[in-house]
């Protein structure tokens, strides 16, 4: 069965904004976790969360850097399970290669503090920076993030993006840190999953908030396989399938026809780039139907399934080679590794690659 995700489609209006004003209140708490993302060929989405749900509309006011003369309006923040609010505005319209100054905010005149971010360079580039990694983890002794989140934060000013190859937080392994399985017990801060996930992203916030932070899934992204998630029809429910990673980032599938965060393709500079799930998309994948709890069933609107819209993805990819002579794809596991070939994923999608 699909996964139903409580999230809604954003829509969206320009105003000419007259309120935004120092004499305006500030609140830090109203924008926490802030990270942004490539969103078609001219946007970019402003993503953020809130302990609670600031019962008004999402706005992001926002203009070329450093002034913030506009408003872009979204909808009502989104949740699951206990996790918060999680809002997401995209703003359109944008030029490349341009620096523009955000805050974001809401109808009760707060807002967070003013950032910038600088939009990609079109097709005409003939280079493009970029980091690209998987099985990051947060800043703590066992998933030794650390020194990653570090150097990334100091050499953000050199990258146009970061993209993520899946296992993201590991927030799945918070309840198996040493100090919440063994005695003394004396630091639990960190063994729940949604409060890993949480510090996680506060600990990319100094990069995600001005580079855009593409992302695609692994298997690590799936669920909350704890014992008292287990133990709980509730938790089960509300923290399986992917539901966090789809309801807490904002890739660009409305603009390429992918399917929520499993899925999706963009365009920076001289590149395309294919963002794959290789975790539910295709016939005896690795978690097509299970990882602990039941998953997959991802489709893209139109109702093609992965490998179908990776295939006309990758075919008008190519017939624009003159344009955006660069295609990369990627996914978390692997076709090729030490233990050998993975002849169901190349049954599914090898030949694909060999012919774009």
């Amino acid at each position: 069965k699909k996964m139903e995700v409580k999230t809604k489609v954003l829509t969206l209006a320009i105003f000419a904004l007259s309120s935004y004003s120092a004499s305006a209140k500030y609140d830090f708490d109203f924008g926490y976790e802030r990270h942004i993302a490539i969103a078609g060929s001219d946007g970019m989405a402003i993503s953020w969360y809130t302990a609670e749900p600031y019962n008004t509309t999402s706005k992001v006011f926002f203009g070329l850097a450093p002034n913030l003369l506009n408003v872009i309006e979204g909808d009502y923040a989104t949740t699951y399970w206990e996790s918060g609010y999680h809002h997401h505005v995209v703003l359109n319209n944008l030029l490349p290669s341009t620096t523009y100054s955000y805050a974001v905010g809401s109808g009760q005149g707060a807002w967070s503090d003013t950032q910038n971010f600088t939009t990609v360079t079109d097709s005409s580039a003939t280079t493009l920076s970029f980091a690209f990694f998987g099985d990051l983890g947060a800043k703590d002794p066992w998933h030794k993030g650390t020194s990653t989140i570090d150097y990334l934060i100091d050499k953000k000013d050199e990258l146009d993006l970061v993209w993520i190859g899946g296992d993201i937080g590991y927030a799945d392994d918070a309840f198996a840190h040493p100090q919440c399985l063994l005695p003394p017990y004396k630091d639990r801060s960190r063994c729940d999953y949604e409060t890993l996930y949480n510090e996680f992203m506060e600990e990319m916030e100094p990069l995600a908030q001005n580079v855009p932070i593409m992302t695609l899934p692994g298997n690590h992204e799936a669920e909350d396989h704890s014992p008292g998630c287990l133990a709980s029809s509730a938790c089960r429910n509300g923290l399986s399938n992917f539901t966090a990673y789809n309801t807490r980032f904002r890739m660009p599938s409305p603009e390429s026809n992918g399917a929520l965060n499993m899925y999706s393709s963009f365009d920076a500079g001289p590149v395309h780039f294919v963002s794959m799930d290789l975790e539910t998309g295709f016939s005896g994948s690795s978690e097509e139907s299970r990882y602990v709890l039941k998953c997959g069933g991802f489709k893209s609107p139109d109702g093609s399934d992965f490998v179908t819209w990776l295939e006309n993805d990758l075919r008008k990819a190519n017939e624009s080679r003159d344009v955006r002579p660069w295609l990369i794809v990627a996914g978390h596991h692997p076709m090729y590794s030490l233990t050998g070939f993975n002849q169901k994923m190349g049954d599914a999608i090898e030949q694909l690659l060999y012919d774009y």
